[in-house]
Formats: C-alpha cells, structure tokens, sequence
C-alpha cells in the first residue's frame, strides 16, 4: 500500500510512503525473503509504478496479485472488512498480463 493509514486498513499491509519501491531498498529485499506472495494496492493514479513494482518481484519469483480499488479512493478510505472484501477479488498479475498491458498503452505513430 502507499501511505501508513492504507497500511492500517490492509492489517498487515507495508507502507510504501509512496508509490516507489526500489529492488536495492531493504523493505523490497525483506519482501523478498519473507513472502512468496505479494498483494498490491495501491492507488488508482500508479498503474505505472504498480506495474514497476510488479515487474521486480516476479523478476524475484514471487506471484503477485493486485487488489481492486475500483470505486474507493484509496486504501484508507476503505474499512477494513472492505479492504479483505477487495482483497478476495485480487487477481495474478504475470510477465505476459504486464507485457499485454505495455502494449495495449502504447501510442500509435
């Protein structure tokens, strides 16, 4: 999640404190040791950086799964039975959904 109130919502959610996160910080390394799946949610504005984020811990083997925010602003707009409620939508992002995704943004010449 982004900011600390959204980890708040999200139980035993890490708080970004933003929307970047850099394979070299040591949060994205204990990450990696510590869990073989990564939920994301952050907001609706960072599909890029989401997909950034994505990109690396799946180059680390990890299965990542987005959580919808769909018609809520952010996390901590959520209560926290909605966030689990989100949650249960989550879907698998993959190498060929983030490469479909790049393709599909791309503008025409």
């Amino acid at each position: 999640v982004e900011g600390p109130i959204d980890a708040i919502k999200a139980s035993n959610g890490v708080a970004l404190l933003g929307s970047t996160l850099r394979e070299t910080s040591k949060l994205f390394q204990e990450i990696c040791k510590r869990k073989d799946k990564v939920f994301l949610a952050l907001d609706q504005d960072a599909e890029k950086k989401k997909n950034q984020i994505a990109k690396l811990f799946l180059n680390y083997g990890l299965d990542v799964y987005e959580i919808p925010i769909n018609n809520y602003e952010d996390v901590g707009s959520m209560s926290k039975e909605q966030f689990q409620q989100q949650k249960l939508l989550s879907k698998q992002i993959t190498a060929d959904y983030l490469f479909y995704n790049k393709i599909s943004n791309m503008e025409l010449v």
